[in-house]
């Protein structure tokens, strides 16, 4: 699903590449990019980056249900 987002295909392994899919090709708040990518966001930071990261994926117009992830919607 992320990589139909974004428009290529990456390895979800590499902090640096998934931080430019998160942050420059989809637009979350770059703030949080060095704290996400050092693990030191706070439970309720990473829940609103998370929130955001999924209403970017519904505003694509993707289907969440084909993505796996309808059952978190």
């Amino acid at each position: 699903m992320i990589f139909s987002l974004v428009g290529y295909e990456f390895n979800l392994n590499s902090p640096i590449q998934l931080g430019v899919a998160l942050f420059e090709k989809l637009g979350l708040p770059a703030e949080k990019a060095q704290q996400f990518l050092q693990g030191q966001l706070t439970g309720k930071e990473l829940l609103e980056f998370t929130t955001q990261l999924l209403d970017k994926m519904a505003q694509s117009g993707n289907n969440l249900g084909n993505s796996g992830l309808g059952t978190l919607a």
